[in-house]
């Protein structure tokens, strides 16, 4: 799936600078490797002095990385004692991947990490998968955190398949639920092994999920997924009563 959505400017932090650099020489370094829009230098309230350090934006995650790859610990500047330090802001990473990563719950606990991955990558490339299972055998469904390459991918997700009723066809038996997909929150993004006991909702209610063990004869699916069989219907999913 093609990109082309709006672009997420991120802040990046640059460390071991020269006292005596200015901006926009800062910003003639980066420049080698990626695209930087700006930069500000860290100064003493008081004195007004360089602190060594400042402040960079670049257009996009992308760039950034290109400038991280290029110059983090890998080049130290004329008058600077160690290697350039090139990382994300205090809390910028964590911003970003929030507005890329998705929670979905109410998959059948028996379902493989391909599968999921065969369902959501048709939206977009996805960076990272991970699937939530609850230790306690009783327990019949699983959730996943997923993250895309960009936000666009994500809602795009969202908007395919949020409540949409699926077939999962997995070994020995096939699972028919509908799904929940949406942004992770603050809350989910500290989910463990051990909170996913407490259910897969994403909000902290347990919650087996209304898929079936077996098929519905005459049940149609807005997507089928799993093994060989691999469908989309035109249907649109029915809302709940």
């Amino acid at each position: 799936m093609g990109g082309g959505g709006e672009c997420e400017r991120v802040r990046l932090f640059v460390g071991q600078v020269p006292r005596s650099m200015a901006a926009e020489q800062i910003l003639a370094v980066l420049r080698g490797a990626a695209r930087v829009d700006e930069a500000a230098v860290i100064r003493d309230r008081a004195t007004g002095a360089s602190r060594g350090c400042c402040f960079v934006v670049c257009p996009s995650r992308e760039e950034a990385d290109k400038a991280i790859a290029a110059y983090h610990n890998k080049c130290t500047l004329p008058g600077a004692s160690r290697a350039m330090q090139v990382k994300y802001a205090d809390g910028e990473l964590e911003r970003i991947v929030t507005k890329q990563k998705l929670f979905v719950g109410m998959l059948p606990r028996s379902v493989q990490e391909h599968e999921v991955s065969a369902l959501f990558s048709q939206y977009g490339n996805i960076r990272e998968l991970k699937l939530l299972r609850s230790p306690q055998k009783t327990s019949k469904a699983a959730c996943a955190i997923l993250e895309f390459e960009s936000k666009d991918h994500a809602r795009a997700a969202i908007e395919a398949l949020n409540g949409r009723r699926v077939l999962f066809i997995v070994t020995f038996h096939s699972g028919e639920t509908s799904l929940p997909v949406r942004f992770v929150t603050i809350g989910i993004r500290a989910i463990s092994g051990r909170r996913a006991t407490t259910g897969c909702n994403g909000d902290g209610r347990n919650g087996v999920g209304s898929h079936r063990s077996t098929n519905k004869e005459g049940r149609k699916y807005d997507l089928k997924i799993g093994g060989y069989n691999f469908s989309q219907c035109c249907r649109p999913p029915q809302a709940s009563p």
